[in-house]
């Protein structure tokens, strides 16, 4: 059919007849053309087609003209023609289209008038989140939470002491992942009392070498968490990160195998990667961006990260190599697979269900002494262990597990020891030289390593510390031993 003077010809292969009658009222003195455009709206909100025999629909919405058709000015006599024929031939005549029930993808979200975690299932329906368990139930639970810790113990090398630090490590690992969904939150707070909002890590990074168990580790915390989604190859999609981080669902972005270039000075904002995307998401998120986002955990086989991003990033390394002898890895296969099918994410439940009463109650500076961002969930760990009457396992870590700040305090102390003349102790301050370093970089790297509370100014060529919180954080008493250094 030719284009008529009203327009675009009619779509005489699927209009519906309940919607031309609900539209009926309001068709005298319109043109046809809008009751068509309105039909098809109808159509397409309500998935339904009915079958209507064209030539009708073309003989009571078009006539003749000199190029072909056009469509009808609709007038008042005309309506109730229009019904009726409508009435008669249609109303019994419909076809339902098959209904595809939208998917969604699973998730968490924070709702703000209930201070609420909601979980939203495929079928997109939506149920509170957070589960309180009862003793027994609780002591089931952290149960089966040591035996995934004491896997770290049992199947790796090492001495006592490295399998128990090894352990400690494992539980701050799932303690940031307990309180992923809330990082957001936490870092609002942190704004709220005035402390800066980098001190409170978006990215967790697992590091270590290969057969430390990071995948393993992950696909455990994965499982705790409830299985929300799938765990991401980054081989397979590096993006996943930027995509993710743009969306306020609070499942935490969980990334294996996360290559150096993610980490590398060459990564920008727009690739979704590199030094520079980390450094924007830390410092916009719940800054400059007000909205809610997830925390990102990923697991990598790099050794060290870059000291720009130090304070950025919570960076725990696990060090002890799973045996690789033929029996003690089918053991350590056989226990994993026992413990994935014990696994749940009750324990996250009812550990949600406390923190968002901590929330609604309001943080303050006493919740992060420290500097602990975890300090809220790690009392929760103790609150457990202290209703079910037990003393907390030799994995509980009263205090933040921060590699790079015990790194950070063994170069300070080791810049005091050997270039001690080049500070000057004033009341309450320690003025610095920045002539002991060699380059403005070699600042930056120091001052990265320090926590929040230590560095006063760093402007010009003195660098500020309070003097209290530097020598506690070096780990010695003010003017210890430094007779050796006089004379």
């Amino acid at each position: 059919m030719k284009k008529g003077k009203g327009g675009r010809g009619p779509d005489r292969g699927g209009v519906r007849s309940a919607a031309i009658q609900a539209y009926a009222d309001h068709l005298i003195g319109s043109d046809a053309n809008d009751v068509f455009h309105a039909i098809e709206e109808e159509e397409q909100r309500h998935e339904i087609e009915y079958r209507v025999k064209e030539k009708d629909v073309f003989r009571l919405f078009t006539k003749k003209s000199d190029t072909g058709y056009a469509f009808k000015k609709i007038n008042d006599r005309q309506i109730n023609k229009i019904k009726d024929v409508i009435a008669t031939r249609y109303r019994d005549t419909p076809r339902v289209a098959p209904v595809v029930q939208p998917t969604y993808e699973k998730g968490l979200f924070y709702q703000d008038e209930d201070s609420v975690l909601i979980e939203k299932d495929h079928d997109g329906t939506a149920s509170p989140f957070p589960l309180h368990l009862s003793n027994e139930q609780l002591i089931q639970r952290i149960e089966v939470l040591d035996r995934v810790i004491n896997a770290y113990d049992v199947f790796i090398k090492g001495n006592r002491e490295e399998k128990l630090e090894n352990k400690q490590k494992v539980f701050e690992i799932i303690l940031y992942a307990f309180m992923s969904p809330f990082i957001w939150k936490l870092r609002d707070n942190y704004l709220e009392i005035k402390k800066p909002i980098v001190d409170i890590p978006l990215f967790l990074i697992i590091s270590g070498a290969s057969r430390t168990g990071k995948t393993s580790l992950v696909t455990m915390i994965n499982i705790l968490l409830g299985k929300f989604k799938d765990i991401t190859d980054y081989s397979k999609n590096n993006g996943i990160i930027k995509d993710r981080l743009n969306f306020e669902d609070l499942y935490p972005v969980l990334v294996d195998e996360v290559a150096r270039d993610f980490f590398s000075q060459r990564g920008t904002v727009n690739t979704g990667r590199g030094e520079e995307f980390i450094v924007q998401m830390c410092n916009s998120l719940g800054n400059t961006e007000k909205r809610k986002y997830p925390a990102v955990i990923v697991t990598t086989n790099i050794d060290n990260v870059e000291e720009r991003l130090l304070r950025r990033v919570y960076d725990i390394k696990l060090s002890g190599q799973f045996d690789t002898d033929t029996g003690k890895r089918a053991e350590a296969e056989h226990y994993k697979n026992t413990l994935r099918t014990e696994l749940n994410g009750d324990l996250f439940r009812d550990f949600s269900h406390r923190l968002i009463q901590n929330i609604k109650s309001g943080f303050s500076s006493s919740d992060f002494e420290n500097d602990d961002f975890l300090l809220p969930g790690r009392r929760i760990f103790k609150k457990w262990f202290d209703e079910i009457g037990q003393e907390p396992y030799d994995w509980y870590n009263e205090k933040r597990e921060v590699d790079y700040y015990k790194r950070g305090s063994k170069r300070w102390k080791d810049l005091y020891d050997y270039h001690y003349k080049y500070f000057q102790k004033q009341k309450d301050r320690l003025l610095l030289s920045n002539s002991v370093f060699k380059s403005k970089k070699e600042i930056d790297q120091y001052i990265n390593y320090l926590p929040s509370g230590i560095l006063k100014d760093s402007s010009g060529v003195i660098t500020s510390l309070d003097k209290k919180e530097f020598f506690n954080f070096i780990g010695e008493k003010e003017g210890f031993l430094r007779f050796i250094h006089k004379g």
